[in-house]
């Protein structure tokens, strides 16, 4: 049905619209969500009424596809009726099917026929920066200087992509320059406190951080940024007290609470730990990684009975995932609890919430309390699974 789609918009997108019926399929189509009735609108659709925006958004819908979204594309550049849109949507969707090489292409076609603008940089950077390819993603930040083509989203998803391939000079420095070019928001101080909270700058995230109240550009994701550089750097005191002024603000959520949770972990804090948790869970801000960092945290210091309540409110709240079992089999280990972590293993599996690491887990935890039959069975189960990358034998 793929192909039949591709096929008719070939047949009929057009460069010389009827803007008014272009819109009306665009609204009807927009509703849609399978296949078959986007081909009886399209097959029925007035004259002229198809064209690249509706091309562009119909790649969209589909863009888990990555043979149709190719077969779209070539269309629309064969056509030559290709749009900025259409490109800045193929890089995207090329960068979430890991097809950089695609992506780059793409942008390179965008630069010859100058079909870019400061969304096909901030589109081609953020996907060079989850492909690994810093360099190619400073390239394009340079050239996004020289043309004048940057905005504050630029140098914030520049920053972030510096910030974690470990580049905190280059973050540094593009940070001054935002600054400089009255081009910082709120996304550019979350990671610019991010990364210098990583490398152990906290003067520099401190500064930045107040820079950001100053400015009125703190958000929750800010303040999230700033507890966790104060965790990670000791600051336990200062982490309490942001934690505390981003409740004031009504600036704290899930990922406030994580970050604070995480931070009082490190600096082994688990009453402030235990009493956010609380807090959370009265405030219904709990998510699956509240529960896990919770129950990690708990388990690490001796507290089980604790982790063990957690884990069951997350059962309960259902937002126990992957992550959540494996966190709270392995903590059950470490305490010598053999039986929960192996209750929790047995429900994993039924749930079908066990992957390669809850396998290697439990096989793990098994065999250092003897229970040799239990971790022979799991990696059993886990070869029928397919599940033994991680997994040793026993």
């Amino acid at each position: 049905m793929f192909e039949e789609l591709i096929k008719i918009l070939g047949d009929k997108v057009t460069i010389n619209k009827n803007i008014k019926d272009a819109i009306t399929l665009s609204k009807h189509i927009a509703y849609q969500k399978n296949i078959s009735p986007i081909l009886f609108l399209l097959k029925n659709a007035p004259a002229n009424s198809v064209d690249v925006v509706v091309c562009n958004q119909i790649m969209n819908k589909f863009n888990r596809n990555w043979d149709f979204i190719c077969g779209v594309y070539n269309l629309l550049i064969a056509k030559e009726v290709a749009n900025e849109a259409s490109i800045n949507s193929f890089i995207t969707m090329a960068g979430k099917n890991r097809k950089f090489e695609a992506a780059k292409n793409a942008f390179e076609f965008a630069k010859t026929r100058k079909l870019i603008n400061e969304i096909t940089f901030n589109s081609f950077i953020v996907v060079a920066g989850r492909s690994g390819q810093f360099h190619a993603a400073q390239n394009a930040f340079e050239l996004a200087k020289k043309w004048k083509l940057t905005n504050a989203v630029t140098f914030a998803t520049f920053i972030a992509v510096a910030g974690k391939h470990g580049q905190f000079e280059v973050v540094q420095d593009t940070f001054e320059l935002a600054k400089k070019c009255k081009l910082l928001n709120e996304a550019a101080f979350s990671s610019f406190i991010d990364a210098a909270g990583k490398n152990g700058r906290f003067e520099l995230a401190y500064n930045a951080f107040a820079l950001a109240n100053h400015y009125e550009l703190a958000n929750e994701v800010t303040f999230a940024s700033f507890i966790d550089a104060a965790g990670k750097n000791g600051r336990f005191e200062i982490a309490q007290n942001t934690f505390e002024l981003a409740k004031i603000r009504n600036l704290a959520n899930q990922v406030t609470f994580n970050s604070f949770i995480n931070a009082a972990g490190k600096n082994r804090q688990f009453a402030a730990a235990q009493s956010a948790f609380a807090q959370a869970q009265e405030k219904k801000l709990l998510d699956p990684v509240t529960f896990a960092s919770f129950i990690d945290l708990a388990g690490k210091i001796g507290e089980f009975e604790a982790a063990q309540n957690a884990f069951e409110l997350a059962k309960e709240w259902k937002l126990a995932n992957e992550v959540t079992f494996n966190c709270f089999i392995n903590i059950a280990g470490k305490n010598r609890q053999f039986d929960a972590a192996q209750r929790a293993f047995e429900l994993a599996r039924e749930m079908r919430l066990a992957n390669a690491i809850t396998f290697t887990s439990f096989i793990d935890i098994a065999g250092k309390n003897g229970q040799h039959k239990a971790a022979q069975k799991a990696y059993k189960l886990a070869r029928e699974w397919k599940l033994t990358e991680h997994s040793t034998g026993v």
